[in-house]
């Protein structure tokens, strides 16, 4: 009787790295003596049909190329019904008169294929059971809060070595590098190619090993991929529900729907790649079109070459009045006055703080009632989803006829985005309160700073300056215009009034009239934001 070895193993894990030379040896020591014709040998699950080795081998067997296989169990044949089915039917049909297993006996008879049968079907219990204890621990990792793959850029994977303890921690060398990106690309002054050049180039940013992969610097594709990934703001999607995670969030979740918003719907920056700073920036006030720049180079006469740069629209967008172009001196020249208008003098800064510090107290307690409202919110939702899942978890909903997982699946992920939208509010609020006055007095560091920051000879700089101040910019007639931000709009709005309301106190010195600026009990109302005045502080001399 003729034979085939056939040897299996599911993947080409390490763990089994061994399996299928082990087989081959303990099948050969203990059945060498047979006539084998061929020795089969497969890297492939027998979860589900399909494996391309066993097919063959099968019509072989019908073809009368052997009589019988010799295999280390029946689980290494079929763990599935279909290929069960082949085995049995082969059997039947008499194509195949004999198996022989290293870990089991067989014997053709009604007997034997009725105990083969129970043995596949075993298997194909085993398997599927091992995929539902899987799927159950996976589940129970998520609602935990740790994600039960391989970690995004910028964390890390940590295995304590005890089974099921494995998290997910911040990676001290990615995260404040892809945090940084994050915030450049929320300043809208860079566009996702352009932070791709300076995280591979400058930050020398790479992806960590992985499998057979070593590592290497970072891809574009990865940098798309890590702008759509919710993990980054502290959530994260698993077999179509969103979890909470219980890592440290490198953003929030206000600042990962800004992201999605500059990307588009298609996950591709929308603005692109401009050797100018200020081309991309603006658009025509007349038809809307993009504002381009054309650049001119002369030779002068002693043969040296001097570089224009004008900028005009482009017109696209139909018809448009706009004929002459505004050079970039000129441009220039309107960007540093616009700044110019949103200046206030250092020393105001140490006045800001100290009114700032005053109505955050008052803040405080405003903020203290919007968080109670928003908790009343974030419970009720809380309390929807514990029901929830009572109810599909119950006894009633056995066969899922009160609430199948479809509807379940979307119902709680509705009510969980409601929940942690609350939750964002409160985290966002604590945050706020925290940080308020440091943010405030950045502020107005910045108006102090902005045009040493734009005088600089750095094209980014002087671009994270305009997108700072204004958005909208626009040109028509040759003349430039921007909508404030609201911040930078406050502060204009008390330039003027206290330009307006300045006193002036003049007596002479010596032959000369010296002039001293006050701040006056009506300039200090116009910087606070409800009002009010501070008298104590009237007489401080930070606007001259």
């Amino acid at each position: 009787m003729k034979y085939f070895l056939y040897c299996r193993r599911s993947t080409d894990d390490e763990k089994q790295a061994l399996s299928i030379e082990s087989q081959l040896y303990e099948l050969k020591e203990k059945y060498g003596t047979l006539e084998i014709v061929d020795e089969i040998t497969e890297d492939c699950s027998a979860y589900k049909p399909g494996r391309p080795k066993f097919k063959a081998m099968m019509q072989r067997v019908q073809k009368g190329e052997a009589d019988g296989i010799i295999v280390w169990h029946p689980d290494r044949l079929a763990r599935n019904p279909i290929d069960a089915g082949v085995i049995l039917y082969a059997l039947d049909m008499g194509k195949l008169k004999d198996l022989k297993f290293g870990s089991y006996h067989f014997t053709n008879t009604p007997e034997g294929k009725m105990m083969l049968g129970i043995m596949l079907s075993q298997s194909k219990y085993y398997s599927e059971k091992l995929g539902i204890d899987a799927k159950r621990g996976m589940e129970t990792k998520c609602r935990l809060g740790h994600l039960p793959e391989k970690a995004p850029t910028g964390y890390k994977n940590i295995n304590p070595g005890k089974r099921g303890t494995c998290y997910i921690d911040k990676d001290p060398m990615r995260f404040p590098l892809v945090q940084k990106m994050w915030k450049l690309f929320l300043t809208g002054a860079y566009n996702v190619p352009q932070l791709w050049e300076i995280a591979r180039d400058e930050w020398h940013l790479t992806l960590p090993p992985f499998d057979k992969l070593p590592e290497r610097p970072i891809t574009l594709g990865a940098i798309y991929k890590i702008f759509s990934n919710e993990f980054y703001y502290g959530h994260f999607e698993w077999d179509g529900e969103l979890y909470k995670g219980a890592h440290e969030p490198m953003i929030t979740k206000r600042e990962f729907d800004k992201v999605q918003k500059i990307l588009g719907r298609d996950g591709k920056a929308r603005n692109e790649i401009h050797d100018s700073p200020y081309t991309g920036l603006m658009t025509c006030g007349c038809c809307g079109s993009a504002i381009t720049a054309d650049v001119q180079v002369t030779t002068l006469k002693d043969g040296t070459k001097k570089t224009y740069v004008y900028y005009r629209s482009t017109k696209k967008k139909g018809q448009c009045s706009q004929k002459g172009s505004l050079s970039e001196k000129d441009l220039v020249a309107q960007f540093r006055a616009i700044i110019a208008n949103y200046t206030v003098p250092h020393r105001f800064v140490l006045w800001a703080a100290r009114v700032c510090e005053r109505f955050l107290k008052e803040d405080c307690k405003l903020l203290e009632q919007q968080k109670k409202e928003w908790r009343k919110e974030f419970d009720k939702y809380e309390t929807q989803i514990r029901d929830l899942v009572r109810l599909y978890a119950s006894e009633g909903n056995g066969d899922r006829s009160l609430l199948s997982e479809e509807d379940y699946k979307k119902q709680k992920g509705g009510l969980v985005q409601q929940r942690d939208h609350y939750d964002a509010l409160l985290q966002d609020n604590k945050k706020k309160v925290d940080m308020a006055l440091d943010l405030t007095v950045q502020t107005f560091e910045f108006a102090t700073n902005a045009l040493k920051f734009f005088d600089k000879d750095d094209p980014n700089a002087k671009r994270i300056v305009l997108v700072t101040i204004g958005s909208k910019w626009t040109m028509i007639d040759g003349i430039v215009q921007c909508e404030a931000k609201i911040p930078f709009k406050k502060i204009r709005e008390g330039i003027i009034s206290t330009e307006l309301l300045r006193g002036r106190l003049e007596k002479r010195v010596h032959g000369s009239v010296e002039t001293k600026t006050l701040i006056t009990q009506e300039e200090i109302s116009v910087w606070q934001p409800h009002g009010e005045s501070n008298s104590d502080l009237q007489d401080e001399n930070l606007l001259s």
